[in-house]
């Protein structure tokens, strides 16, 4: 789709290719650990198998193109793995452990430079210079960039080709750090793009709607149910439920709810906004003025049994329909779009998608908010945070701070301590209070109440600033009120800790309506009730006797004192990985803790860590089983193999829990006794 959109979503894909190591690889061609490839076929690609692999060449029959791998080293995608890294790829492949390439491909009317800037314009393409160039026959452009993309840095291979009035993305990217190492290959792949002569590209539907949960959402069944707002979305035939990691790429956030028409003719997002009505605030033309446009006669229209009025938004290079409704003290607006062209068949589907829209019991609401909390679907990590079980960690400043109870929230979290970002924000859309929480170091000498009033001193309104002993610490308060549309009344709270007095954390709240001072107040000793501010610190590592515990990726291992023990971080993406490694004479194995907000893909995680290890794997004498590990459902697979040309055994069991995936290993070049796998296994335990 040619909609706002990110580049790739490409921290899914690089959160769960971890390499173990920073090794060479040491084999090519290894077999897959698990069924993530598509399988050889001899026939050639066609409606009932539109997707093959001939040897090390991939065919796509509806897009018309053909691709290669440069060595059997790089692996393709099924279909659902590539929609796992984007919903609009045509196909994916990787080197496990390195890199990746993946096709978008879509219709559009205009020439190359027109869809550059299109894609530039709505942030689907990471930034660099594109030159003119040729590529399979086809004008082409092509070009670099880097990006960082959750925690890690990421250089990416661009490269836009047209054939008619259809367009190829070819995107290929690797950390920074292994770049050099996987440049040429990537290359290699994008060269050897051909389209396929004789048959026209023509759009292929993708239908998926796999079941996934988030920070008090969740889908089952195609149907999408938010705790937090009531809403419940059951997906309409001939369209898909978007998920997460596809309404961030276009610019959502992951707890909206959001629907695409089964050919891209039309896409539909439902907002929720803690913003009861306000006498002279109109949330549709709200919505128009932010699109640059402006709002034309309405339609009488149902959405979810509340009769509202349908707006066409005139001005605009797309269709684009905006309705808003109220309930339950929450504002909730429907954005629907599509492209020049396809009004007839959108229109059609976008009734079905007011009919599909519903509301939530607060009993129906009440219960899934208790299902979500036991699975914890919001946990995140970053380079030196994680928040889990609701409870955020921040290591880098020295303060944990567990998030009022009974209550659903929505979260974001930064990715490292750079930046004028909040460390934590989150909003109670039922209650209205939204915060955002701030960390800062005061500079040597610095006053705590200069520093706070100096933090205020761009607000333009009068302020009313006093001391006050908040849940049993002394802080700064500063209230003050925003007039708009509608006006919002806000707090500002602050209060030193560490050792020495010598940070400052800050509680930024905002509440709808004027006057609400009172609930701000009562909101803020509920919030800083929960913050512990130990004068040593958190620390992420806490290493006992016989243990090594990671509190950011939430395991701990207990190791036999005769094994050397090392604790690293997964270089190029320290923001989503780390591991513990043990190691005595011939037998060396590892615990690998991941996470990633839009999700894990363990097997890709295995397989990586196999090449870098440099195992050379005997695929005959794979055996795969159900297995535990830390109290977790895993899968057991365990090969016959050479690692620097001796015999070894490997055994790896993959599991996950909420959106946090472990890996453990164990190479074996002894003879162990029949029960040492499962000792290992034993050795890793989870932590809260």
């Amino acid at each position: 789709m040619v909609f706002p959109s990110r580049p790739l979503g490409a921290s899914l894909a690089l959160a769960t290719a971890l390499a173990s190591c920073e090794k060479e690889e040491g084999v090519s061609g290894a077999p897959s650990l698990t069924d993530f490839a598509i399988e050889e076929s001899a026939l050639p690609a066609s409606e009932e198998n539109p997707q093959v692999v001939g040897g090390d060449r991939f065919e796509d029959f509806h897009y018309a193109f053909t691709i290669d791998r440069p060595t059997p080293s790089w692996q393709f995608f099924t279909t659902e793995k590539a929609a796992a890294i984007n919903p609009d790829a045509a196909m994916a492949m990787t080197k496990p452990g390195f890199g990746f390439v993946a096709v978008i491909a879509e219709p559009y009317d205009g020439d190359l430079a027109a869809y550059r800037d299109l894609l530039s314009d709505n942030g689907s393409l990471p930034t660099g210079e594109l030159r003119a160039t040729e590529i399979g026959g086809l004008p082409a452009l092509r070009g670099e960039a880097l990006l960082a993309e959750a925690g890690a840095q990421l250089r990416y291979r661009i490269a836009l080709v047209q054939r008619g009035r259809f367009f190829y993305r070819i995107l290929g990217w690797a950390p920074e750090v292994r770049w050099a190492r996987v440049e040429g290959e990537i290359d290699a792949v994008v060269d050897s793009f051909r389209p396929v002569e004789g048959r026209e590209p023509t759009v292929r539907a993708s239908l998926l709607s796999p079941d996934s949960e988030g920070f008090g959402w969740w889908i089952r069944d195609r149907v999408y149910s938010n705790a937090a707002s009531g809403v419940r979305v059951r997906c309409p035939e001939g369209c898909r439920l978007m998920g997460a990691a596809e309404l961030l790429n276009m610019g959502y956030s992951g707890d909206c709810a959001g629907i695409a028409g089964g050919l891209g003719e039309l896409y539909v997002i439902v907002l929720s906004e803690p913003m009861p009505e306000t006498a002279g605030y109109d949330p549709a033309a709200a919505t128009a003025t932010q699109l640059g446009g402006t709002l034309a006669a309405p339609r009488k229209v149902s959405v979810g049994g509340r009769a509202a009025d349908e707006y066409t938004v005139d001005g605009l290079d797309i269709d684009y329909r905006v309705v808003a409704t109220a309930g339950d003290g929450l504002s909730h607006r429907v954005l629907a779009w599509w492209k020049p062209g396809d009004r007839g068949r959108a229109l059609a589907l976008l009734d079905d998608c007011y009919a599909a829209i519903d509301w939530l019991g607060e009993t129906e609401a009440a219960e899934l908010a208790g299902r979500l909390a036991k699975l914890d679907p919001g946990n995140a990590t970053g380079v030196d945070f994680a928040l889990r079980r609701g409870r955020f960690f921040d290591f880098g400043n020295g303060y944990e701070l567990a998030l009022p109870g009974g209550k659903i929230y929505r979260t974001e979290t930064p990715a490292t301590t750079e930046g004028e970002g909040p460390r934590v924000r989150f909003d109670d859309l039922r209650g209205g209070t939204g915060c955002e929480v701030y960390a800062t170091a005061l500079a040597a000498g610095a006053d705590h109440g200069e520093y706070h009033r100096g933090e205020l001193a761009h607000i333009e309104t009068e302020l009313e600033t006093g001391a006050r002993e908040v849940a049993g610490r002394e802080f700064l308060v500063t209230h003050y009120e925003v007039e708009g549309e509608p006006t919002f009344s806000r707090a500002m709270a602050s209060t030193p800790y560490g050792g020495g007095a010598d940070r400052v954390i800050e509680f930024w709240l905002h509440l709808p309506g004027a006057g609400r001072r009172a609930e701000l107040d009562a909101a803020l000793e509920e919030i800083a009730a929960g913050l512990e501010t130990p004068g040593d610190g958190v620390p992420e590592i806490v290493r006992g006797a016989g243990t090594i515990a990671d509190r950011r990726l939430g395991y701990e291992v207990a190791h036999p004192s005769a094994w050397d023990v090392e604790h690293m971080a997964v270089p190029g993406m320290e923001a989503v990985g780390s591991m513990v490694s043990l190691e005595q004479r011939d037998v060396l194995a590892g615990f690998l803790g991941m996470c990633s907000p839009y999700g894990l893909q363990l097997d890709v995680a295995a397989n990586g860590m196999i090449n870098s290890i440099g195992v050379k794997v005997d695929g005959a004498t794979m055996t795969q089983s159900p297995a535990k590990l830390a109290g977790l459902d895993a899968a057991l697979q365990q090969f016959e193999g050479t690692m620097g040309g001796k015999r070894v055994k490997l055994s790896i069991w993959t599991a996950q829990r909420d959106n946090s995936g472990y890996v453990c290993f164990l190479i074996d070049g002894a003879k162990l006794p029949a029960d040492a796998p499962a000792k290992i296994a034993g050795y890793v335990s989870l932590i809260d």
